[in-house]
């Protein structure tokens, strides 16, 4: 009885050390935050009286990221992202993705106003890009308060990249906000 019980855990070992165990494989879930980021050009802690916020990155190699910056002061709340993302992201023309940006707002926002939708020209470092923007206002969730918002969502190309700027903040600031997104925007390294 003994020699069948030692046999029969031994023949269970045999057979369980020959099936492997299950595969664990650990597969980045995206968005992923990115923390560790210091002060740096292309990131800055604080630039044009913003301050940085969380920077994510929506698949591998960091080529899908984004970056938010803060602006909180008794005076102006201004809660700002820019996207970097590669053209093939992006392969319409700019007017078709905002004619999809639009449509993304407008769904998650009901009873959304286009307040304005323009064409701009930014100059960085030398070199002219043409901007498209559309300019929302919409009821919604800000700084633990629901009140009447101006958003924000400005699109423009540079050399293999799509960028996406989108801005919100209470639509009584609206005009200081416009002013202030353009600082920011011209302050941040995103010509890189």
């Amino acid at each position: 009885m003994k020699l069948l019980s030692v046999l029969t855990s031994l023949l269970v070992g045999v057979l369980l050390s020959g099936c492997g165990a299950p595969s664990v494989q650990h597969q980045a879930r995206y968005p992923a935050e990115i923390s560790g980021i210091g002060d740096s050009p292309n990131y800055p802690l604080h630039v044009a009286g913003f301050e940085r916020g969380k920077v994510f990155t929506y698949a591998p190699g960091m080529k899908e990221i984004s970056t938010a910056y803060n602006l909180v002061s008794p005076d102006l709340q201004i809660a700002s992202t820019i996207y970097l993302l590669p053209l093939e992201k992006a392969a319409s023309p700019l007017t078709a993705q905002l004619a999809r940006e639009k449509g993304a707002i407008e769904q998650y926002h009901p009873g959304a106003e286009l307040l304005k939708e323009e064409e701009l020209t930014l100059v960085k470092n030398g070199a002219v890009y043409k901007v498209l923007k559309a300019a929302y206002s919409f009821e919604g969730e800000f700084m633990r308060q629901r009140q009447r918002l101006y958003s924000e969502v400005l699109l423009w190309s540079h050399k293999d990249r799509y960028i996406k700027f989108r801005s919100t903040a209470p639509v009584s600031q609206r005009e200081a906000v416009i002013t202030k997104n353009v600082e920011l925007i011209n302050a941040l390294n995103w010509a890189f």
